[in-house]
């Protein structure tokens, strides 16, 4: 985490050759000669610190049942596009996948993933979430299961249990002190829909509700969102770069 934020202070650009590589600390990129005032760099990411503690399943359920599955839809489906639906339709789905994002995180020892909050082309309307995985690609697909089961839950008792599930795996694949969770870190991302922030901070609590330290990056591109966790997991990247 401390490589990634250092990566967001200090930006070096070079978007004509004939210019010098502009470096800056401060929350908005300074323009080199020769580029528009409009070239700015994001402010800092918001860290919302975990402890890889729960809440108690009743304090979950109330989370979940406070966002019910729409009678509209039938089954939430997760394709290379993510989930991507009319946004008014989403709160149960992204209610349920901020806790799922720091459950995927945790079954991966402590490895940091991220939730991209944007329906790409789609029209205004829509919006969607796509899943990067530690490596920074896509969700891993026995998990892309995991993630469709827990969006379809009937209900939060159905909920918790395959929530139970992934923690009993996560627990029993990496010992913490005291029988926790390991550490869970989920980055968050979204893009300038008028209702994607919104929804982006139902993620962001979800997660934090599992306990996850939560890094909320605010408007940022796709490929941003999975550059910034790819290069979080530093000891993953020999194996990601060719060398």
């Amino acid at each position: 985490m401390k490589r990634l934020l250092r990566f967001r202070r200090i930006i070096a650009i070079r978007p004509h050759s004939n210019l010098p590589f502009v470096h800056t600390d401060s929350k908005q990129l300074q323009a080199a000669p020769g580029l528009p005032p409009q070239c700015t760099m994001p402010a800092s990411p918001k860290i919302y610190r975990g402890n890889s503690t729960p809440l108690p399943d009743n304090e979950l359920a109330a989370l979940i049942d406070a966002h019910p599955k729409p009678s509209s839809i039938s089954q939430y489906s997760y394709g290379t596009a993510g989930f991507r639906y009319e946004a008014s339709l989403l709160p149960c789905c992204f209610a349920r996948m901020g806790i799922f994002a720091a459950l995927r995180s945790a079954s991966l020892g402590g490895e940091e993933v991220g939730a991209m909050i944007t329906a790409s082309h789609n029209p205004e309307p829509d919006n969607g979430m796509k899943l990067a995985d530690s490596h920074g690609g896509m969700l891993d697909a026995d998990w892309e299961k995991h993630a469709v089961s827990l969006a379809n839950a009937p209900d939060s008792k159905h909920a918790l249990a395959l929530i139970h599930t992934l923690s009993d795996y996560s627990k029993g694949h990496h010992k913490s002190a005291g029988g926790r969770l390991p550490e869970m870190v989920v980055h968050v991302g979204r893009d300038t829909r008028s209702h994607s922030p919104p929804l982006a901070a139902l993620v962001i609590r979800a997660a934090r509700a599992m306990g996850a330290t939560v890094i909320d990056h605010g408007e940022v591109s796709t490929p941003m969102l999975h550059h910034f966790v790819m290069h979080a997991n530093g000891h993953l990247l020999p194996s990601i770069i060719p060398q």
